[in-house]
């Protein structure tokens, strides 16, 4: 689901159990199926010590998901200004994409 999820499968689930979000944000539902459960219970190792990639067109939460290369300490501590609570790591980036929007951080 995390590295292929154009596969039946990530479809599939992603369609019952979190249609508007992804796998480290899902939570376990009303009457899971067996196999979901048993997927879902992976979800809190991977979430520590798992790293996201940031990529073109990410939708990475700055304030929520661990994107920072730190293996101690991945997420931002800091509590988000509301203005900026659901800002996403590419909002971040300055208009070449390639260096950080100065102005903004």
């Amino acid at each position: 689901m995390l590295t292929a999820p154009d596969s039946l499968m990530a479809k599939n689930y992603k369609a019952r159990y979190f249609p508007t979000g992804n796998f480290l944000e899902a939570k376990l539902g009303n009457n899971p199926s067996f196999t979901w459960s048993s997927v879902f219970m992976t979800q809190g190792l991977i979430k520590s010590k798992a790293l996201i990639r940031v990529g073109p067109s990410s939708s990475i939460k700055v304030f929520f998901n661990p994107w920072l290369p730190k293996r101690d300490n991945p997420k931002i501590e800091t509590i988000p200004p509301l203005h900026l609570k659901n800002i996403s790591v590419d909002s971040l980036k300055g208009a070449d994409l390639l260096s950080w929007d100065i102005d903004l951080l």
